[in-house]
């Protein structure tokens, strides 16, 4: 069955099996990526002098699970959502922005991240994820994020997080919950750098969570992990019988994780100012004045000796 572009978004490119042949130079070994999640194949390309990434599932779809994911587009334009660009039909893969230097929120966090880049990503997830929330395509279809985990979050140059989404039936009572909750999770391993699961919840609430941080991200202001650990319980014990903590559960969440970004501005302006005033650094700007200056009479004085 033939997909028309105006089934997905007159925005969506369909691209032809040639024109994906030549972007990934016949899919090259070295233009492949790594793949994360759902998808199989990954390559880097080039189409309208754009770098994207061309993506396969892990099995050949079906044709009606290939259009409903390609449906799922109209929902491009968030800045943390993964943008997709088009498709082709014939090979069944899908072009998306390339994310440049992108690593998974795994990756970053294994190698170092500071505490208040972790609040930032955070702050991102949560974005994406109320868009998500606001977003319906048919009855009993709804864009739900893609295996919402750490290893699936891609984190670009700048720090920023980028979430993939997929068309799906869902129920959505347990559905809702299941994404609050993994929510939840993903704050725990921010705080903690452990992977979020039920047994790291119970570990934290045995052992405290000033134990618990990662002290790999810096000196963690306690107020700050203390409100964002809130957070987390909130997300992790949503109960889904609790209609009216459902209904407006995300509302609180994006009010929260809003309050501790605004403290962590706060704390990087008065860090920046205390930082520009002290003794030591005007005593360094001082030095490197008088390097200079000696450095241009140096280079003065041997000038006038050349000539």
């Amino acid at each position: 069955m033939a997909i028309r572009l105006t089934e997905v978004g007159g925005r969506i490119k369909e691209y032809t099996a040639e024109e994906i042949v030549l972007a990934t130079d016949n899919f090259s070994w070295q233009l492949r990526l790594e793949s994360i999640g759902i998808w199989g194949n990954v390559y880097k390309g080039y189409m309208d002098n754009n770098a994207v990434s061309i993506k396969f599932l892990f099995t050949s779809p079906q044709e009606h699970l290939f259009e409903s994911r390609l449906k799922s587009l109209r929902l491009i334009g968030h800045p943390h959502l993964i943008t997709m660009l088009g498709f082709c039909s014939e090979l069944k893969c899908f072009v998306y922005e390339h994310i440049e230097y992108s690593r998974s929120l795994h990756e970053v966090i294994k190698q170092k991240l500071e505490w208040h880049d972790r609040i930032r990503v955070a702050r991102d997830i949560c974005s994406a994820l109320c868009h998500i929330k606001r977003a319906r395509f048919e009855p009993n279809q709804h864009i739900v994020p893609d295996y919402l985990s750490a290893s699936n979050i891609l984190i670009d140059r700048n720090l920023r997080a980028k979430v993939d989404i997929v068309l799906k039936r869902r129920d959505d009572k347990q559905d809702f919950v299941w994404d609050v909750n993994t929510f939840g999770y993903l704050l725990l391993n921010l705080l903690t750098g452990i992977p979020g699961n039920f047994i790291s919840y119970s570990y934290v609430r045995c052992v405290g969570l000033l134990n618990a941080l990662d002290k790999t991200a810096g000196q963690w202001p306690m107020d700050l992990a203390e409100k964002l650990m809130n957070v987390c319980r909130r997300c992790v014990d949503c109960n889904p019988r609790d209609e009216l903590r459902k209904k407006y559960i995300m509302v609180i969440i994006v009010k929260e994780v809003n309050e501790i970004i605004e403290k962590v501005s706060r704390i990087e302006v008065w860090y920046n100012s205390q930082m520009y005033s002290s003794p030591n650094w005007r005593i360094f700007i001082l030095v490197q004045i008088n390097l200079y200056l000696s450095m241009k009479g140096e280079y003065n004085s041997r000038a006038m000796y050349e000539r």
